[in-house]
C-alpha cells in the first residue's frame, strides 16, 4: 500500500512539472448526470417504474380514490411518450430547460377545453442534484370566458435504471 501511495505521488509530481500546473479534470470528477438522461424515459420498464410510483403517491395523496372529483390532470403514457418524441435533445442538452405547448382536450367534468386554453408539458434539470422537474400545465374554460389552469409538478431523479426520489405536488 505504501509503495502504491509513493508511485502514486511520484506519477502527480511528474506531471505537474511537465505542465508546470495541476489539471483540474484530474481533480473534478465528471458529471454524473446529463439532461439528456432524462430521454431513458423512452425506455418501457423506465417508464413503468415512473408510473408505478406515481400511482402509489396518489394513493397516499387521494386515500379514499377521489382523484377524480378534482381538476388536476395527470402525465399519462400517451402524453409523456409524445412529448419524448417532440424533445430536441441538443437544445435540452444547452439549457437544461425544454417545453411544448398542446391542445390536450381533456378538461375536468363540467368544464370544456377549446383549443385557446393551451397545455403545457416542461422538463428542466438541475444539475447539482441530478434532479428533474417537470411540470404539466392542463388549462380549461371557465365561464363566463377565461382560460384558468392548474398544474402537477413531478420531481425525481434517474439511477441505475430507476427513479429516484420521486414527488408529486398539485397547483393551481
Amino acid at each position: 500500500m505504501i509503495i502504491q501511495t509513493i508511485i502514486f505521488i511520484l506519477f502527480i509530481t511528474t506531471a505537474n512539472q511537465k505542465d508546470n500546473h495541476v489539471s483540474t479534470n484530474f481533480y473534478s470528477p465528471q458529471p454524473a448526470c446529463q439532461p439528456v438522461d432524462f430521454m431513458q424515459l423512452q425506455n418501457k420498464v423506465l417508464q413503468e417504474n415512473f408510473f408505478n410510483q406515481l400511482d402509489s403517491i396518489l394513493h397516499v395523496q387521494y386515500p379514499k380514490n377521489d382523484k377524480e372529483a378534482g381538476i388536476s390532470v395527470d402525465l399519462n403514457q400517451i402524453l409523456l411518450s409524445q412529448f419524448l418524441k417532440d424533445i430536441d435533445p441538443s437544445t435540452f442538452s444547452k439549457t437544461g430547460r425544454f417545453e411544448k405547448e398542446y391542445h390536450f382536450n381533456i378538461a375536468p367534468a363540467a368544464y370544456s377545453d377549446p383549443e385557446t386554453c393551451k397545455d403545457k408539458i416542461s422538463i428542466e434539470f438541475y444539475p447539482e442534484r441530478c434532479m428533474y422537474r417537470m411540470v404539466i400545465r392542463n388549462s380549461f374554460l371557465v365561464e363566463p370566458n377565461w382560460c384558468t389552469e392548474h398544474q402537477v409538478i413531478y420531481s425525481f431523479t434517474i439511477e441505475n435504471d430507476k427513479i429516484e426520489g420521486f414527488e408529486r405536488n398539485e397547483a393551481g
